[in-house]
């Protein structure tokens, strides 16, 4: 990739220019992909902690994309977390018996849905991991996880089973329902 407004011997020199400083322009499912690879994202905190200034846009655009405020870069208009939540909802129900994975920057998630034999009444589980798993959480990372949680459809006041959150904020968080109100998962989803 090739950025016209930043032309000249200082982006030659500048290693990883276009991801640090244009992240928007990097291919959703390469950028997704990115998210998804816990050593690279590691390292790219890594490169943060040691040049925050350096590093301050892509992470920015990370946070603006997990809350919704940006679009993914693929997707034109983008879709927000209530959007992605009942497209990864639909996928699982779909995939019954398959854990669906996905990552939003902050959080690594597993969504299932029963297997076939439970067709009328679906049972969800639901689980979210800060990304990568030991880092320190923000108040942001809490928000969006609630409106993860609400998004794939886990019901309003459903106790995480164990309690972790109040306990260990890098415990793996679990829910798990029945859907008393199954959807069906459209044939274009």
């Amino acid at each position: 990739m090739y950025c016209h407004g930043h032309q000249g011997a200082i982006q030659v020199q500048m290693n990883g220019h276009v991801l640090r400083v244009h992240p928007e322009t990097i291919p959703g499912d390469k950028f997704d992909e990115l998210l998804g690879n816990e050593s690279l994202m590691a390292e790219l905190r890594s490169a943060a902690d040691r040049s925050p200034e350096l590093w301050k846009d892509f992470f920015d655009y990370v946070a603006r994309r997990q809350r919704g405020e940006a679009p993914a870069p693929s997707e034109g208009a983008g879709i927000g977390i209530a959007e992605r939540g009942l497209d990864y909802r639909a996928k699982a129900l779909r995939e019954r018996g398959q854990m669906v994975r996905w990552y939003d920057g902050a959080w690594s998630f597993l969504l299932s849905c029963g297997t076939e034999e439970l067709a009328e009444v679906p049972m969800w589980i639901f689980s979210a991991q800060l990304y990568p798993p030991g880092r320190g959480s923000t108040e942001s990372d809490w928000v969006d996880l609630g409106r993860w949680s609400h998004a794939v459809g886990v019901p309003r006041g459903q106790a995480e089973i164990g309690d972790t959150i109040r306990r260990s904020a890098n415990a793996v968080h679990k829910w798990s329902w029945v859907d008393d109100k199954p959807q069906k998962a459209s044939a274009d989803n």
